[in-house]
């Protein structure tokens, strides 16, 4: 290609110090008619959510072995596909002992998902592979902050310790690690 669009500061940096001619073009967006909520209205006091396709590249089996190190309090709820449909990640719910703590929607029209937002503690983003996320700012519209790892769309839409926790990607169990503990953090910070 002679030019690329990117979507992100960190894929336009990126794709110039390649040699690419790049510029930072972000598309995403919500719309104005969107109803901001606080976290006044939260009903799950120590649950999180997860909003997405349920598919290994969303992070998944990182946030279920993070969930695995907390205590059995803190719950996760997630809209999107089935687990059903991932039958590696529901070996792992079952091996990890996750069933009594992580709570499946599936589907659901987005009427019903922006009001589904107010009812968490944050939402979980983590996904190190997205260089965007629609989710993010639907969170943030709703009063809900975003744990998210420190890489592409995330570090672009969330300001640490404002609007969200941006945790450090290492190893696979420094990231285990560090999102367990922006978890607990949120937890711990609200009760």
């Amino acid at each position: 290609a002679d030019y690329v669009f990117s979507s992100t500061k960190q894929m336009n940096e990126e794709c110039l110090s390649r040699g690419i001619h790049s510029t930072c073009y972000p598309t995403i967006g919500v719309s104005s008619s969107f109803e901001s909520h606080t976290s006044e209205t939260l009903t799950e006091k120590d649950s999180f959510l997860f909003v997405g396709n349920i598919s290994y590249l969303k992070g998944l089996e990182i946030l279920f072995h993070a969930m695995a190190t907390l205590p059995p309090h803190i719950k996760l709820t997630m809209i999107g596909t089935t687990i059903a449909e991932s039958k590696s990640l529901l070996d792992l719910v079952s091996e990890l002992g996750l069933e009594d703590r992580i709570n499946y929607l599936g589907r659901m029209p987005r009427n019903e998902l922006i009001e589904e937002y107010k009812n968490y503690k944050a939402l979980v983003f983590p996904s190190m592979h997205d260089s965007g996320g629609f989710v993010i700012l639907e969170a943030a519209l709703s009063g809900i902050p975003t744990i998210a790892y420190d890489h592409g769309g995330p570090s672009a839409l969330i300001k640490d310790n404002e609007t969200g926790l941006l945790s450090e990607i290492g190893s696979k169990k420094d990231s285990i690690d560090n999102l367990a503990q922006s978890l607990l953090a949120y937890s711990e910070d609200s009760n």
